[in-house]
């Protein structure tokens, strides 16, 4: 269980932590998500999006799942797609500790990844 540190207070909120919390950089969470997932063997189009807490060592937790067709509607996706994005997604060396007033800080998360026919074509932010 992923627990919040420090002062308890959360960051990015309403927008999330952007670009700052991936690791490294988006161009490596791409590469990173082409070495582990395996989209070939998924037919699905549509959104899956992920909003989660970050904490100040950097670990993520706390996850919310939403998932839609491409037309914005609510509908399930394959479920061993959506474990398998949410595996990666989830991996701590994904994402950065980040710092707030020059303190280390608990930060909230989005990630939305636009599927088509299995295949991640778009990481949102």
């Amino acid at each position: 269980m992923m627990s919040i540190l420090d002062d308890g207070n959360i960051y990015h909120t309403y927008s999330g932590a952007g670009l700052n919390a991936y690791a490294n950089t988006k161009s490596q969470f791409r590469k990173n998500l082409a070495k582990y997932y395996l989209g070939d063997t998924f037919d699905d189009s549509g959104y899956l999006n992920f909003r989660f807490l970050v904490n100040c060592e950097g670990n993520p937790g706390w996850f919310e799942i939403i998932q839609m067709n491409l037309d914005l509607e609510e509908e399930e996706l394959n479920t061993k797609m959506v474990d398998s994005l949410l595996n990666f997604t989830a991996m701590p060396q994904n994402w950065n500790a980040l710092e707030f007033q020059e303190d280390s800080s608990n930060y909230y998360m989005y990630v939305s990844y636009r599927i088509e026919n299995g295949k991640v074509v778009e990481i949102i932010p």
